[in-house]
């Protein structure tokens, strides 16, 4: 409908949830970012969600979390033909993420922080169609999902969303100590 551009394109926003509470005032946004090559996560936002003892490190002492990203408002479009588990099942995608440790400088508690990167993209042979505001990507079991992009209510959100280049450092031992000087040279 024509009245709706009044409001401008959808963003690449989805809803998602992080954990097993599955209520309204729990969903969470997700920016749907292909300029990322990586997926990421605020500390701050796996604090909130008591998933922090869960962060680890890689060995260049990066800190990351594996976590499913559950897909309420996806729709299935080609189902798997593998058996699943009976009762209900809500669509997800595992996701490995880079955690953004002392994100508190960058970024607000009602901001998006959770980005989906290529690297998800990739893995979950994710299709974005921007001509009808939505991406096709596959679930863990192997489904085909319709996800629509949505926009917060808010739009301070998102409206000044960027992607940035942060260089590591990679850990490594920095000696500032004086030469060691054998006492009899003294």
């Amino acid at each position: 409908p024509p009245g709706l551009f009044v409001l401008g394109t959808v963003p690449t926003i989805i809803r998602c949830w992080l954990n097993q509470d599955f209520s309204h005032s729990a969903l969470l946004y997700a920016v749907v970012c292909t300029g990322s090559q990586k997926s990421t996560l605020d500390d701050r936002l796996l604090k909130d969600l008591g998933l922090l003892d869960r962060v680890q490190k890689d060995g260049n002492g990066n800190s990351f979390i594996r976590l499913p990203v559950y897909l309420p408002e996806a729709v299935v479009t080609q189902p798997t033909s593998r058996p699943c588990s009976p009762g209900p099942h809500l669509p997800s995608m595992t996701v490995n993420f880079d955690v953004n440790i002392d994100s508190a400088k960058s970024s607000s508690k009602k901001g998006i922080r959770i980005f989906l990167g290529s690297d998800t993209l990739r893995a979950h042979m994710a299709d974005l169609l921007l001509s009808k505001n939505c991406m096709e990507i596959s679930s863990d079991d192997g489904s085909r999902l319709r996800v629509a992009f949505v926009r917060p209510e808010d739009d301070s959100v998102f409206k000044n969303i960027v992607t940035g280049h942060v260089v590591r450092e990679k850990a490594q031992l920095k000696g500032t100590a004086a030469p060691f000087t054998p006492a009899e040279k003294r």
